[in-house]
């Protein structure tokens, strides 16, 4: 089994949405704009606990606020999803997930 060197608790409320959208076939830009800004928080949280360093990753969360001045859409948010889970499955970090 995997030993996770930090685990996102945050994260939960990320897959609550995803979990009431999962069968959506549009998904409202008010609730992509959700995900992103949990997201945010997401990686804030990561940078000051896991990296003790809230500025590290300033640069990742600035492009997610540029997603907010164009059209928001699922391509969007998936795009920014698989980058999220890619960088924690490279930094053995765990997402937490809703029972």
């Amino acid at each position: 089994m995997r030993e996770w060197k930090y685990r996102c608790d945050r994260f939960k409320d990320i897959r609550k949405v995803l979990k009431q959208y999962e069968n959506a076939k549009n998904v409202p830009t008010a609730i992509c704009g959700k995900i992103l800004s949990e997201l945010q928080r997401c990686i804030k949280d990561i940078s000051r606990c896991y990296f003790k360093d809230k500025d590290l990753y300033n640069s990742w969360i600035k492009d997610i606020s540029e997603d907010f001045d164009e059209d928001l859409d699922v391509e969007t948010v998936n795009y920014r999803l698989e980058e999220f889970y890619d960088f924690c499955d490279d930094m053995e970090i765990f997402l937490m997930s809703v029972c």
